[in-house]
């Protein structure tokens, strides 16, 4: 079963975790939330496809 989720982090390694939720608990949540990419990732065959991007500028933190 497939749950939509919104990814804030890839690749964070487990040693660094506890301090990124900490910068995360630190700031206020953001009212709105911009979707750059959206892509779906097959887990039989690992294959990851990205089905449209925005043509707008990102922010990477």
């Amino acid at each position: 079963m497939w749950t939509p989720h919104v990814t804030l982090a890839r690749r964070v390694p487990r040693s660094r975790l506890a301090e990124m939720l900490e910068v995360l608990d630190a700031h206020p949540a953001p009212t709105t939330l911009t979707c750059t990419r959206l892509r779906w990732w097959d887990p039989v065959t690992g294959e990851i496809d990205e089905l449209t991007r925005s043509a707008g500028p990102t922010q990477n933190v």
